[in-house]
């Protein structure tokens, strides 16, 4: 149950602190612990004054409804005739959180209120009044008594659709527009008393609204014969693209008519008239763009001519014959915008249709509009008739398009059905073309056609390039291949033993190239050829060291090779890299070399040597890490890194890493150290305990300039999982010492930092405690929930993501999703909120869903279906939201699973008639949602087995 309480400074708990906050954030914090049950509900709720009875209604507005019990309804019902306008407005809101219904009379009285905000939120709550059949199902009344209510509720919501208020107005027209045939009374009388046939705006707005409406065709109808008796073109055309919204098929020619008539008004209207024109004649055939075509012929102006071309574009079908030759009967210029407009159509392109507008003989600029839509599509798709079409250019080298058609096909999806093809055009040209095409082919399979080709490329005296050797490294399993890389390889490494001091670049470069392909490649034989490599090297080139140590370091025989350099008198760049590479199998004499030789290495080689010796395991090499460690720079941070990773015992690591942590004084090595106690305590017991000892007395000896290190202490001691005072002084401190000023902020629409940014090491502690299982039910929840009625609701949002590591039903993530909610309900509201919000509601929507929380998820699921009919979320938000791609109508979605989560919640209270009923009528609703039909086969099981 949500309890709602008592004023904010008569509560021990929080007065000390929100003493010295301003009002206004004491307010909302209030308002949050009322609607999070922090605050107990006063046993007496009829005597409060106005401001506390717009307290408690704010909390039950944003208040989870599963929470709420019949005293909230109670207070609801009861403020909806105060004398206080504040109090009507809120009233409302918080009706339609309850899903119940308003009295009779109280929409009519609500009507006549001179504030605004009264009026918007009543045009809201009317949405879902006016529909007889909502009112059945959510209200239990009888389908006559709903039907009259129901009227006189589309009455005042017509009312309002004429209001002097513009945001009263567009949102009641939206409520009023969204209610398909049932209001078409209503309707008629708004249209003509609106400005829908005068103002641009209205009309368009009007559209978009239509355009998300269920069925309505007797208004289709009236719209399509009222604009053709005023000669209106433009709007005629509109319309037009949304009839079939609303029952009826759409007329082409008129479409056509009003095609290039501007609609006037003010900026931005054109944009808005072109894009609804074009997205209504996508591909519908050959009818829509042969009208077109025809009117082409007959305007001059530019301006028109490109609009009919797009048009064009839009409505044909590549697949038609007769129409691409009707096009072809054009003026080239035409054509090329037609083409151009076709940019990446994902048709299937006929090449015997298609294919003559690639042909030589074309203009230059037509020719090339046609191929950059044949490619694109291509492409974004791998259309077949797209890749046919391209490979056809592949026969004559010198057309001009011949190297972007290679390039197109090489970048297409599945580019090894075009290897053959490929393969014929590149022996057709000549160098330096051919290893410039050879750049564009694919890495990811072998290529191959081309595979005694690029064997040749590497014979003495040819080109060696190195995309030929990048696509010999594709030909896993080939023996043949195997055999040339090393005999290649052999003729490149006597060559560099025979160079001078100085070598060759040319030669080191492809030396290298094939070291690095041989360990793709070869096997047998080659482990001799790499420690020749090596020998050459050692006085030429660290390079080649480098390579040559790791290929062989690679296998168990290579490294019994390596451990003889570590002896041997040779360059110490061969001996160090030889220590480096097989520490493990000699680390006495590793330890020696790397730590004799040190001082002379490059910082990139000191790393590597850094590394090995936390691998040597020896006295010498810990010793000498330690000396490193504490002091300053990269190979501090670097050895650090080493012990902690190093295998020593876990106690060993943990009193090293204390020793560092004390001792340095570079902050990066610090951050490193604490992350190396986190590393060698979490894997023994002992250890751990010793661990956290450490962590502790860090933490007392930074005090209060902790700061840069807060991030890594937090993130150390939820690994670790102990000293548990320590970490709950450190954890979301900060973002509650910030809460106030941050809300402030907000109130007057300031933007924050980045809260991941920021509060870092608070949200990466959160996903570990979840990870780990340390979350649920845990101290660490309670702090959290405690927290949440302070915190910064984006804050709320990403503590709420890392809480999920627990599971998808986690208890403490849903909490933190409803605060989060509760907390985005009180700031000032911007397109970009009410997609949070949106985001919100939809993640506790599915764990709704999933955990059997009926009645808050029909409660989600109506708001986000509310906020849909009236325009604050798009198509593309529902989208994002919960389709991912996948389901094809989520909007559809959104109906129909508040309804079957109504039908779940009758289930469980014995109502099954109720539920039954509910049920069918979201079988009807759910369209082809993936998603509601999954939940709505759940719910006829359910209803099956009650039988």
């Amino acid at each position: 149950m949500i309890v709602v309480g008592a004023l904010l400074l008569a509560t021990g708990l929080f007065a000390a602190q929100d003493a010295e906050v301003s009002a206004e954030v004491a307010r909302e914090w209030r308002v949050r612990s009322l609607a999070l049950g922090r605050d107990a509900w006063p046993e007496e709720i009829k005597e409060i004054d106005w401001e506390e009875r717009c307290v408690i209604l704010d909390a039950i507005r944003r208040a989870d409804p599963a929470s709420l019990d019949e005293r909230a309804g109670s207070l609801v019902m009861e403020s909806l005739s105060d004398e206080q306008s504040n109090v009507r407005a809120l009233a409302l809101s918080a009706a339609r959180r309850l899903g119940v219904g308003l009295p009779e009379g109280a929409a009519e009285e609500l009507a006549r209120d001179l504030l605004p905000e009264v009026r918007l939120e009543l045009a809201a709550t009317l949405c879902v009044e006016s529909d007889p059949h909502l009112r059945v199902w959510s209200h239990g009344e009888a389908l006559e008594v709903a039907e009259q209510r129901a009227a006189k509720a589309r009455f005042v919501l017509l009312d309002l659709a004429l209001d002097s208020d513009t945001y009263v107005k567009r949102r009641a027209t939206a409520g009023l527009l969204s209610l398909g045939a049932v209001a078409l009374e209503e309707q008629l009388t708004w249209w003509l008393s609106a400005g829908m046939e005068s103002d641009p705006l209205v009309f368009m707005r009007a559209l978009e609204t239509l355009s998300r409406s269920p069925a309505n065709p007797d208004l289709a109808r009236f719209g399509r014969e009222r604009f053709a008796d005023l000669g209106e073109l433009s709007r005629a055309a509109l319309w037009e693209t949304v009839v079939e919204r609303l029952g009826l098929s759409m007329r082409e020619d008129t479409l056509a008519l009003g095609w290039t008539v501007p609609l006037g008004g003010a900026e931005g209207v054109e944009t808005l008239r072109v894009g609804r024109l074009h997205a209504a004649a996508d591909r519908r055939g050959p009818q829509l763009a042969r009208i077109f075509l025809s009117a082409s012929r007959r305007d001059s102006s530019e301006a028109v001519r490109r609009s009919l071309a797009a048009g064009v574009a839009h409505a044909m079908n590549l697949e038609d014959t007769r129409l691409l030759q009707q096009l072809a009967l054009t003026d080239p210029e035409f054509a090329r915008w037609t083409w151009q407009e076709l940019f990446g159509r994902e048709d299937h392109w006929n090449p015997g249709q298609v294919g003559p507008w690639l042909s030589r003989s074309v203009e230059r600029e037509l020719r090339d509009a046609a191929f950059s839509a044949v490619t694109e599509t291509l492409i974004r798709t791998g259309d077949v008739g797209a890749r046919s079409l391209t490979e056809a250019l592949l026969d004559d080298a010198s057309d001009p398009l011949f190297d972007s058609a290679f390039r197109a096909l090489c970048d297409a999806p599945e580019s090894e059905r075009s290897l053959v093809a490929l393969h014929r055009a590149w022996r057709k040209t000549a160098e330096p073309r051919r290893g410039e095409l050879l750049r564009s082919l694919s890495r990811e399979v072998a290529p191959v056609p081309f595979r005694e080709d690029l064997l040749q490329r590497w014979r003495p005296q040819r080109a060696r390039d190195a995309s030929s050797l990048e696509l010999l490294a594709t030909f896993v399993d080939d023996e043949g291949v195997s055999r040339a890389i090393c005999a290649y390889m052999a003729e490149h490494i006597a060559a560099f033993e025979k160079s001078s001091v100085a070598s060759d670049p040319a030669l080191e470069g492809r030396l290298l190239g094939l070291i690095l392909v041989s360990r793709q490649l070869c096997s047998g034989g080659v482990l001799d050829l790499w420690d020749r490599a090596l020998a050459a090297g050692a006085m030429k080139s660290k390079e080649v060291v480098k390579a040559a140590g790791a290929a062989l370091a690679g296998s168990r025989e290579g490294q019994l090779k390596l451990t003889d350099w570590v002896e041997k008198e040779a360059p110490s760049r061969a001996r160090i890299e030889a220590a480096v590479l097989v520490c493990e199998l000699r680390p006495v004499e590793a330890t020696r070399v790397i730590i004799e030789r040190f001082q002379f290495c490059d910082p990139p080689l000191r790393v590597r040597a850094l590394k090995a010796l936390g691998r040597a395991e020896t006295g010498a090499a810990q010793r000498f890490l330690e000396e490193v460690a504490v002091g300053v720079g990269l190979d501090a941070q670097i050895a650090t890194e080493a012990i902690a990773n190093s295998s020593l015992s876990a106690i060993g690591r943990v009193a090293s890493m204390k020793r560092v942590a004390t001792m340095s004084r570079d902050l990066e090595v610090v951050r490193t150290a604490v992350d190396g106690l986190a590393t060698a305590g979490s894997s023994e017991l002992a250890a751990r305990e010793r661990a956290g000892e450490a962590l502790v007395e860090l933490l007392s000896s930074y005090g209060d300039s902790l700061g840069p290190l807060r991030d890594d202490m937090l993130l150390a001691f939820a690994r670790l999982g102990v000293e548990g005072d320590a970490f709950a002084s450190l954890y979301l401190e900060l973002p509650l010492a910030n809460a106030s000023e941050e809300l402030e902020a907000r109130f007057r629409r300031g933007t924050l930092p980045s809260r991941e940014f920021l509060y870092r090491g608070d949200l990466r502690s959160t996903a570990k405690l979840a990870e780990l299982g340390s979350l649920a039910g845990s101290r660490w929840s309670e702090i959290l929930e405690d927290s949440s009625r302070t915190l910064d609701g984006q804050l709320l949002i990403q503590l709420a993501g890392a809480a999920r590591g627990g599971g998808p039903g986690d208890a403490t993530a849903r909490r933190l999703l409803v605060a989060a909610a509760i907390a985005l309900e009180g700031e000032p509201i911007n397109a970009e909120l009410e997609l949070d919000r949106a985001r919100v509601y939809a993640s506790l929507l599915s764990m709704d869903l999933e955990q059997g929380q009926f009645k808050s998820a029909a409660a989600w699921a109506s708001r986000l279906g509310l906020d849909w009919k009236l325009g604050v979320l798009s198509e593309r938000d529902l989208q994002r939201l919960l389709g991912g791609g996948a389901d094809p109508e989520p909007q559809a979605f959104l109906p129909a699973s508040a309804l079957q989560a109504q039908a779940l919640l009758a289930m469980t209270e014995g109502r099954i008639d109720a539920a039954r009923a509910l049920a069918e009528r979201g079988r009807e609703l759910s369209g082809r949602s993936s998603r509601a039909l999954e939940h709505q086969a759940i719910l006829d099981a359910a209803l099956k087995a009650v039988r």
